[in-house]
């Protein structure tokens, strides 16, 4: 099953906040259903062994809802475009990533 299809299944829209660790090359996304009924992240969504990653600094944990999430696979690597109402941001890696319930 494709991420975006993951994503919508678990009815969680919006992304609440982000981080990336450089030293573990891991970056988790924190998913809600609806941030003004926010009472914590509803699912983590972790990415490890990334090999490149791109955003903009300037609107990195602003709440933001998901348009779209295109993947392709780019040699041994899949690359993952994120379409967000404020951004794009896009990242490579060789694992498959983990949703999970928080």
């Amino acid at each position: 099953m494709k991420l975006e299809d993951k994503i919508a299944d678990s009815e969680v829209t919006f992304i609440h906040s982000m981080e990336y660790n450089g030293n573990k090359k891991q970056f988790d996304v924190n998913l809600v259903k609806n941030p003004r009924l926010f009472n914590g992240a509803d699912k983590r969504l972790t990415f490890d062994n990334v090999r490149s990653f791109q955003i903009d600094e300037e609107t990195y944990n602003s709440p933001d809802q998901i348009r779209g999430i295109s993947e392709y696979r780019e040699g041994d690597s899949m690359k993952y475009v994120f379409m967000t109402e404020q951004r794009t941001f896009m990242l490579s890696t060789d694992k498959e990533p983990l949703l999970v319930d928080l």
